[in-house]
């Protein structure tokens, strides 16, 4: 009997050791001076031992090669300083593809000049690797982009395998629809995720609805059905991320930024039923349904709009990611 407990007790270490830690991928934005109610500093308000990977968000080419701005090249430097202070945390620069002309990217000596434009950074500001966004979009994309894509995602991996050891295996990710019909007009799913080190899917918004406060956590049935349906289509649930929100949306007209961050919440009267926001059950519900649906973790957006200095909620720093965090 005692042979058999401990067999038991061996086998489960052993599994609790093949299994890959969940992610918490959190994303800063370089507008969100623009967004947010509340100050903002890369170097003081970010905790480099919150999560596991960090996405500088976002950067675009014009038209073809990604050239960072002034403001870009400093704060660049300051996210990855970062990582002094936690050498397991990656960074990540994100390049965003939606609704560009898809004729400047995708075609075969554009993407070589893309492609090397993101590597000089890549290199010339340690960062751990690059997540691509994009999805097809009516009246800007071509039928021909969803391979095309692939093709790209594919000749992007090539250079960053051949990049010299000094610099570090390089990360590539993309955040993806979650949406079923751009999923399939965007994605060769069974070759992009062999292509990838995990996805990111936006499932942030899947299941907003504007009604009075609920008693426990609302449900969010487009948000699982996304997550089912990458997994469905080929993607392993290992590499993929679901989309929390750590902000919502003020649906009147009239309302100006439309965007809230949830920590806004603590700072106004009790919210009219024109304001969305995922309360902490929700938050929690959707943190344990990663877990228990053995996805790969969470995928946060955004710091900034999270109560990242604890001046508003008085439940500490980063109360929505630090949620997630205890739970994933």
């Amino acid at each position: 009997m005692y042979k058999l407990i401990l067999l038991a007790g061996l086998c489960a270490v052993i599994a609790q050791l093949d299994a890959a830690p969940r992610k918490l991928v959190c994303t800063y934005q370089k507008t969100s001076s623009s967004i947010s109610a509340n100050l903002f500093d890369i170097m003081e308000s970010i905790n480099p031992h919150l999560c596991t990977h960090l996405i500088y968000t976002s950067v675009k080419p014009s038209p073809v090669k990604v050239i960072p701005s002034p403001s870009d090249n400093i704060k660049f430097q300051d996210f990855n300083k970062l990582k002094s202070s936690n050498p397991n945390l990656k960074t990540l620069l994100e390049v965003d593809l939606t609704d560009l002309n898809t004729n400047n990217i995708f075609i075969q000596g554009n993407r070589a000049l893309f492609i090397q434009s993101v590597i000089d950074i890549l290199m010339h500001e340690r960062f751990d690797g690059v997540n691509i966004v994009w999805e097809f979009k009516v009246g800007v994309s071509q039928p021909s982009d969803k391979q095309s894509f692939t093709l790209l995602m594919k000749e992007l991996k090539v250079a960053l395998s051949t990049l010299p050891l000094t610099v570090g295996p390089q990360l590539l990710t993309a955040s993806v629809s979650a949406v079923k019909l751009q999923i399939d007009q965007s994605y060769e799913v069974p070759r992009l995720v062999k292509l990838v080190d995990f996805l990111n899917v936006i499932t942030f918004d899947r299941d907003r609805t504007v009604v009075p406060p609920l008693v426990g956590p609302a449900p969010f049935p487009n948000a699982e059905f996304s997550m089912q349906y990458w997994f469905s289509e080929g993607a392993p649930k290992e590499k993929l991320n679901m989309g929390i929100a750590s902000y919502g949306f003020d649906t009147n007209p009239s309302a100006n930024p439309s965007i809230i961050a949830k920590y806004e919440e603590c700072a106004r009267p009790p919210p009219p039923t024109t304001i969305s926001v995922d309360s902490d059950e929700t938050i929690v519900a959707k943190a344990k349904y990663i877990v228990n649906a053995e996805f790969g973790g969470a995928f946060v957006k955004s710091l900034d709009l999270d109560d990242f200095n604890g001046n508003f909620c008085g439940q500490g720093k980063y109360p929505v990611i630090g949620l997630i965090k205890s739970i994933i």
